[in-house]
């Protein structure tokens, strides 16, 4: 389950970040690593989630409950998400000039 899906008030096991590099960073960076225990405060259908770890709480937008996968910690194993191999940075790069001109060569413009 996801952590937009979790119940406030109860305690939940984190099992996985499938967001983007920069999410995951950030959450890294913040104490949000897999296995530790979560406990959410406040979570409203359409509203920022209010999430409590290692006795320090933070907010989080939809989008981002939406990419935490969480857990009550009864289940089994969890295969965890493979990192996407960069230096804190994606491998993903973006075409030169946009969107638009993707899968066109320099020259051919």
């Amino acid at each position: 389950m996801t952590l937009d899906m979790a119940e406030p008030g109860q305690e939940y096991v984190l099992r996985g970040i499938y967001g983007g590099c920069k999410l995951r960073r950030m959450l890294l960076e913040r104490g949000l690593t897999e296995g530790v225990k979560i406990k959410v405060i406040k979570s409203q259908p359409k509203g920022p989630i209010i999430v409590e770890f290692r006795s320090s709480r933070i907010m989080l937008d939809g989008m981002c409950a939406r990419k935490i996968v969480v857990g009550t910690g009864q289940e089994g194993g969890f295969v965890s998400v493979e990192s996407c191999g960069g230096k804190g940075k994606c491998n993903r790069r973006r075409a030169k000039g946009g969107w638009r001109n993707r899968g066109q060569d320099e020259e051919g413009v």
